[in-house]
């Protein structure tokens, strides 16, 4: 049985977090660096275009779009106020640039009546959908005929190392398994609903294996972000969590270097008018 995300968890705890976000997440910074590499081609955008951010957190893609395409409206959504209160401290008052409150897989009507749109961007939010296929078509029919949709998420082989060792730790302790982490979307169901007639598709898929001091850092730092507990699911007990963490030090400590492992598989995709 897979966990499902339960987005009313997912808003509380963004928001309980939101000041710490910025401080725990290099990993999704730098792959909306990678993501703006993506859609270079395109910038900067002819003045009055229009463009979409799915998930914009505290607004750090955001000042960047802002920069590179000086002349374009700009509206940005998140789930969680507190994550778009932090965007605001960032970005201030920005003519041409709104931001609103709203969930991404139920789009508000001031964002679908903005439509159509030039460039529609998402920087590892996708992962958090019920349903990514289906939405990622909606954002595809939200685009201009000659607009670009480019998004990143993570992806399945993330965690990697945290689901080997609880599933080792539940070995050990003689209890059944069961799913602690959410499923990531796969690459190649995502590039099925996005292929399009007419229209360009460039996927990708990288692993980075980032080092953490121990797992309790790791988890810490995960915490921080306001990802955990986006799932109504039996708390891990003091003898599981303890075995879990002996079991990831045993497989996943690296002594040259004194640290653990952690694998964040990143996906990318960019569909854009055909040459």
């Amino acid at each position: 049985m897979n966990l499902t995300i339960d987005k009313a968890l997912l808003h509380r705890h963004f928001s309980l977090h939101a000041g710490q976000y910025d401080a725990v997440t290099e990993v999704q910074r730098a792959m909306g660096q990678a993501l703006l590499a993506l859609v270079a081609p395109w910038l900067p955008l002819a003045p009055g275009a229009r463009v979409l951010e799915l998930g914009c957190g505290t607004g750090r893609l955001t000042a960047r779009l802002a920069q590179l395409a000086p002349g374009a409206t700009i509206l940005a959504l998140d789930l969680a106020p507190a994550m778009l209160a932090q965007a605001r401290l960032r970005l201030g008052a920005r003519p041409g640039l709104r931001l609103l409150a709203g969930d991404a897989e139920q789009l508000p009507a001031e964002v679908v009546a903005e439509a159509p749109y030039d460039l529609i961007v998402s920087n590892a939010m996708v992962q958090w959908l019920h349903d990514p296929p289906t939405a990622l078509r909606r954002y595809q029919a939200l685009l201009a005929p000659r607009g670009v949709l480019a998004i990143s998420t993570f992806g399945p082989e993330t965690f990697t190392e945290l689901r080997t060792a609880f599933a080792a730790a539940e070995a050990a302790l003689g209890l059944p398994p069961r799913p602690h982490l959410v499923p990531m979307p796969v690459l190649a169901t995502l590039a099925t609903a996005l292929r399009a007639p007419g229209r360009q598709l460039y996927t990708d898929s990288r692993l980075e294996h980032v080092p953490y001091p121990a797992l309790r850092d790791f988890l810490r730092a995960i915490k921080l972000t306001g990802a955990t507990l986006a799932t109504r699911g039996a708390p891990v007990s003091r003898a599981l969590h303890a075995r879990l963490q002996a079991e990831y030090e045993a497989r996943y400590r690296d002594p040259a270097r004194g640290t653990v492992t952690v694998t964040y598989h990143q996906l990318y995709l960019r569909q854009s008018p055909a040459p």
